[in-house]
């Protein structure tokens, strides 16, 4: 949902795609959107200030012992991937 929400506010009305696949013994939900993007390096910097969206997300997919990834750049877009194990 913070992803969807996070391409809404920051991606300008640039198509998203979103994509749930199995793989194996895991879930991997992608969240990718075709926005001006963001550099992960400054908002990592700027840690604790204004990036609570994306520490919230990584917080939570790790309570269920899932991986998190945020993949961005100035131009290129972003992309929220979580991978969470399943039965």
């Amino acid at each position: 949902q913070e992803a969807l929400q996070n391409a809404h506010k920051y991606a300008r009305g640039a198509p998203t795609l979103v994509r749930l696949l199995r793989q194996g013994n895991r879930l991997l939900l992608t969240v990718r959107d075709e926005g001006p993007g963001f550099d992960p390096h400054e908002v990592a910097r700027r840690a604790g200030r204004s990036n609570w969206g994306l520490t919230s997300m990584r917080e939570r997919a790790e309570l269920i012992g899932a991986r998190f990834s945020v993949a961005s750049g100035i131009g290129q877009g972003t992309e929220v991937s979580v991978s969470v194990p399943i039965a």
